[in-house]
């Protein structure tokens, strides 16, 4: 698996993940295209785990694994974009940070059917400072998390991450990664 980090190992072993990603699209490629670069941790991550589902409930994108998975990514960009610009005004103290393209906007990385999760730029921050912000996706509550996607994970997963926001007892027969097909696209 290269030269990844510890806790991307760790995470792998607990969920019983034994392959690598293959990335088809350099990062200097997907960061043309999106407008920013992710964090070194995640692009570390991404070498791990390629796009699919973690513990049977946890989305997770990869942008280098294909020009698929880059168009999947920068429409899920876009159509998150605009739930929030749509929904923002209406409901600012259920929504209150700003979404990508806006300057710190976040950016999204992963997502279950409750929940999303995004990093938040800050301003004079390399993107491997940003925090992680997670948020229930009805706007009912929001979260932040200091280190990286994988150590987030791993927290999550084996229950060190105390939140009211977030599902946090996932039984051990849950502990899986299951690869995404090639996405399809919307027309």
């Amino acid at each position: 698996m290269g030269n990844v980090r510890a806790a991307e190992l760790e995470l792998a072993d607990f969920l019983g993940w034994k392959e690598s990603a293959r990335l088809e699209l350099a990062w200097e490629e997907v960061w043309a295209e999106l407008g920013f670069e992710f964090p070194t941790s995640h692009r570390d991550f991404l070498r791990v785990f390629p796009s699919g589902v973690m513990s049977e409930y946890i989305y997770i994108w990869s942008p280098a694994q294909s020009c698929r998975w880059l168009e999947a990514y920068k429409w899920k960009l876009k159509s998150k974009g605009a739930y929030f610009k749509g929904v923002r005004p209406k409901l600012p103290e259920d929504y209150p940070h700003l979404f990508f393209p806006e300057p710190g906007g976040l950016i999204p990385w992963a997502e279950g059917d409750e929940h999303t999760y995004f990093w938040r730029p800050v301003e004079r921050q390399v993107a491997d400072q940003w925090p992680i912000v997670f948020m229930d996706n009805t706007g009912d509550g929001w979260g932040e998390y200091q280190g990286t996607s994988a150590e987030f994970l791993l927290d999550l997963l084996t229950g060190a991450l105390v939140s009211d926001i977030l599902y946090t007892d996932w039984p051990e027969s849950e502990r899986s990664y299951v690869v995404a097909p090639e996405p399809l696209l919307p027309n």
